[in-house]
């Protein structure tokens, strides 16, 4: 739930600036470039949920697969592989915590 917030936060502020602004600034800019900023923004974001999501969901349907068949044929390996999975997806968290500190999501242009 941190990370769609954190991915709304420039979303947010860019409409309380617009809602902030002046009636003459808005009178002066076109409805075309304030359009073009949402729709930039919201694409670059939906964009990448839906192909991560797709691609993390794939990965993760193939892994499991193959954890099941070889623990069906070894039982010790599939303890060891659930043991690994455990511990890579714990790196994994701490990962993307500490990356969303480094990496902007889109720099505004």
């Amino acid at each position: 739930m941190t990370a769609s917030a954190d991915a709304c936060t420039p979303l947010l502020q860019l409409l309380d600036s617009v809602f902030a602004a002046t009636y003459r600034w808005l009178d002066t800019t076109p409805q075309g470039r304030l359009v073009s900023r949402f729709t930039s923004s919201f694409s670059t974001i939906d964009g990448q949920v839906i192909e991560t999501t797709y691609m993390l969901l794939d990965i993760v349907v193939l892994i499991l697969v193959r954890l099941i068949a070889i623990a069906a044929v070894a039982p010790v390996a599939g303890l060891v592989g659930l043991a690994v999975g455990v511990l890579g997806a714990l790196i994994a968290q701490v990962f993307i915590h500490l990356n969303l500190y480094v990496c902007p999501i889109h720099p505004s242009p």
